[in-house]
């Protein structure tokens, strides 16, 4: 299609505690065996026995806590400022791709 474009990728990965992050992002990791387990159990009433294909283990998932600057990211005007141009500066969710 363009052949001749070049896509340089600059996003930055996100980091538990980054050290490039004023505020930097929490990432707490929950596991198979432990909460996990324990969430399943309480969400969907399962025992361990009841998950067959997991051998008895729970889901893994990740609980990331960040602010909207955290990362690779693009700023809204509203971040600089509740006005633009004389009107309601707009927030991340309205503008455009």
């Amino acid at each position: 299609m363009l052949p001749r474009m070049k896509i340089i990728d600059l996003s930055v990965p996100l980091e538990h505690a980054a050290v490039s992050e004023p505020l930097p992002p929490a990432i707490r990791y929950i596991t198979h065996e432990g909460e996990g387990l324990a969430q399943m159990r309480q969400f969907f009433g399962v025992r361990p026995e009841d998950l067959v294909y997991s051998n008895g283990q729970g889901w893994a998932i990740e609980e990331i806590t960040a602010i909207t600057h955290t990362g690779t990211h693009v700023d809204a005007p509203y971040h600089y400022g509740a006005t633009s141009g004389g009107e309601p500066a707009k927030r991340i969710d309205v503008v455009p791709m």
